[in-house]
């Protein structure tokens, strides 16, 4: 009979491929050891504690426990503290099954979300992919989607005429807009419906180098251009929200609102930070 705990566990995992190990696929593939049919004589008795060892080549971010380096880096404190026997099961067990219960659990629904989820492993990824063909096909439909939407973005990056638009367009909607209420909206042309669906992509472009602020459930960035102050940011409810709002420069009583662009982020500022930090060729506009 050979014993096993938490920590051996984890560093057999590891080992084995996964090079994150959330709470989820832990207590699913424990399960699996407790209850296996195929003579395997693994206990796992009292638990103890994880050594320091451990923590020397791992991290823990909240609950998911995640490899400080690659893999190749780890064969010699694999084999000192890893498990050859349970290694031996781990191969033998359905491991898509596994995480496609996680998916359910999560309730994710599209290929999307799973990739850009931080509680997959590139190794849970791979599984899924390698064995199913729509999904090997869908994640490459998504690989090809996400290179299309770098090339949009540095494209709105290289000229100033998306945020032109977006300050005439919020004066045209009484100064404030949100993007889940453009596509059932009258009185909006379909030209400026299809310009209205990037302001995710914008907002990519200004959320990590401009000031943010907290606003219900949710932040926002402001950001000036010319003499106009745009409001700019994200809502997160039951689906994620954009909106946009335009600083207004008077008070209740009409008069001169000192200090309405306090706090905002030139735009030509975000635009440089963008080319620095993208390397990306920002060309201005003619």
């Amino acid at each position: 009979m050979e014993e096993i705990n938490t920590e051996i566990l984890l560093t057999t995992m590891f080992k084995y491929g996964f090079d994150r190990i959330d709470p989820i696929l832990f207590t699913y593939t424990l399960g699996k050891v407790f209850s296996n049919d195929e003579g395997i004589t693994l206990e796992f008795p009292m638990d103890e504690p994880i050594s320091a060892s451990f923590f020397a080549h791992v991290t823990k971010e909240g609950e998911v426990y995640k490899l400080k380096e690659p893999q190749e880096n780890m064969e010699r404190w694999y084999r000192l503290h890893s498990n050859d026997t349970l290694y031996n099961y781990l191969d033998t067990l359905d491991f898509k099954r596994i995480i496609q219960r996680k998916v359910e659990k999560l309730n994710i629904k599209n290929e999307e979300s799973l990739i850009n989820n931080p509680l997959f492993s590139q190794k849970e990824i791979d599984i899924i992919k390698t064995t199913n063909n729509k999904t090997q096909s869908s994640l490459d439909e998504l690989i090809e989607k996400q290179k299309l939407r770098v090339e949009e973005t540095n494209k709105m990056a290289s000229s100033t005429e998306y945020i032109e638009w977006l300050i005439d367009f919020t004066k045209k909607n009484n100064d404030q807009i949100y993007d889940d209420d453009i596509n059932n909206a009258e009185n909006i042309s379909e030209e400026d419906k299809k310009k209205a669906r990037n302001l995710y992509i914008l907002f990519d472009i200004i959320s990590e180098y401009s000031d943010q602020y907290k606003c219900k459930d949710g932040y926002y960035c402001k950001i000036k251009y010319n003499d106009e102050v745009l409001n700019i940011g994200v809502l997160h409810g039951l689906t994620i929200t954009h909106f946009v709002s335009l600083a207004s420069k008077i008070d209740e009583l009409g008069n001169p609102k000192i200090g309405y662009d306090i706090g905002a982020t030139e735009y030509s500022e975000i635009i440089e930070k963008y080319k620095k930090y993208n390397k990306s060729k920002v060309y201005k506009k003619d």
